[in-house]
């Protein structure tokens, strides 16, 4: 697992150029991003999504969960 290396930054921020490994299951992503967050740095090199990519929520819609 590659992230950043040099030794001035924070090992648990990620920076541009950084790698973000890939997962073997969710549980393992999860425990992964709770010990690591993007820079600044990073953020700032993210663009806005258009408008109209995702659909917007309907008045009085809500998120359901399925009953398991």
């Amino acid at each position: 697992m590659m992230t950043n290396t040099k030794p001035d930054r924070d090992p648990g921020l990620i920076y541009p150029g950084d790698l973000i490994p890939a997962f073997a299951t969710e549980a393992e992503e999860a425990e992964w991003w709770d010990s690591h967050e993007l820079s600044d740095e990073f953020l700032q090199t993210m663009k806005r999504k258009p408008d109209g990519l995702l659909p917007t929520p309907q008045d009085g819609e809500r998120a359901s969960r399925v009953p398991e």
